[in-house]
């Protein structure tokens, strides 16, 4: 398995923990999500289930056509992260996407109007813990 961020966890475990993640991020953004993998995770962890619910964004380096595994088609596809483009130094990555992955010209993201965009400056004192500084702007932060 190549997530190693999931440690131990079985590949059911996996998708049922990415369910739940997409579908709250979806419902709190009210847009649709989509699964970025590289093809091996696309093939051998990601089920069925998933690929019928969400599209996929597939990394897969020195093919012209990316193994989607379980997805029939892919809405965006990663082909190098080498790549070279006027104006930017250094690598960068190089996709082709299908029009199905971009908001419509009249698509808007709304922005919840309550504090969490203000900025808000603290300095650390001694003593103080993550925990209690997290406690205290809690109502900033969710």
């Amino acid at each position: 398995m190549d997530f190693e961020i999931f440690g131990n966890l079985s590949v059911d475990e996996i998708n049922a923990i990415s369910f739940a993640f997409l579908q709250k991020v979806q419902d709190l953004t009210g847009k649709e999500v989509i699964i970025y993998s590289d093809a091996s995770n696309a093939r051998n962890t990601f089920g069925p289930a998933l690929a019928s619910t969400y599209p996929l964004w597939v990394a897969e380096y020195g093919v012209s056509q990316p193994n989607t595994g379980n997805w029939n088609q892919y809405e965006g596809f990663q082909y190098s992260d080498t790549g070279s483009i006027p104006g930017i130094r250094g690598y960068t990555d190089l996709d082709r996407f299908t029009e199905g992955i971009f908001l419509g010209a009249t698509d808007t993201i709304s922005t919840p109007e309550n504090t969490k965009n203000q900025l808000t400056t603290y300095t650390v004192q001694a003593g103080d813990t993550l925990s209690q500084i997290a406690q205290k702007y809690r109502n900033y932060c969710s």
